[in-house]
């Protein structure tokens, strides 16, 4: 084999083997973030801290867009798709796995008398061996149509009278 072709060859390897680690990652990333939800401690939790820059862009157009002390357009968790839950059934119901499109689903009952799963899908944006969350996309039994946290809080910025 010509000496050029070897650092070419082994940088291929090199990735493929990172590629194939990487639903392992997703996964590891998704279940980390769950955990503040499932012992208690989601008041002290920190996802933005895993998050893309277009998706923390987000969190920030929602804070210029709102006038002082109100709510905004993220009214509520997309993490845990909803403001409230019931611990117990979390713990209970969480399931978590990678799916063909490269998502990472989240599937559990917010409350034990949900008769259906709440379904958080994350997409991950994946450099240097490092996951970041880009997008979350969220069905509920309330609201059973997957629908992107981004889009839909950038339509409704849009759709906001005026900025503060």
């Amino acid at each position: 084999m010509p000496k050029p072709l070897l650092p070419a060859l082994l940088a291929v390897c090199a990735a493929a083997a990172w590629a194939d680690g990487l639903p392992a990652q997703k996964t590891a990333l998704i279940h980390k973030l769950y955990v503040p939800y499932q012992n208690g401690s989601a008041a002290r939790a920190r996802p933005e801290a895993h998050f893309s820059a277009d998706l923390q862009a987000v969190y920030r157009e929602d804070k210029q867009h709102t006038p002082p002390n109100e709510v905004g357009c993220i009214d509520y968790d997309p993490i845990i798709a909803g403001q409230d839950w019931d611990q117990g059934s979390l713990n209970r119901t969480l399931q978590i796995r990678t799916l063909p499109n490269g998502r990472v689903e989240a599937l559990f009952q917010r409350f034990p008398s949900d008769r259906s799963a709440t379904q958080v899908q994350f997409v991950l944006q994946c450099r240097h061996t490092r996951c970041l969350i880009d997008d979350i996309y969220t069905a509920t039994p309330e609201n059973p149509r997957l629908l992107s946290f981004k889009r839909s809080v950038r339509r409704c910025i849009a759709e906001m009278p005026n900025p503060r």
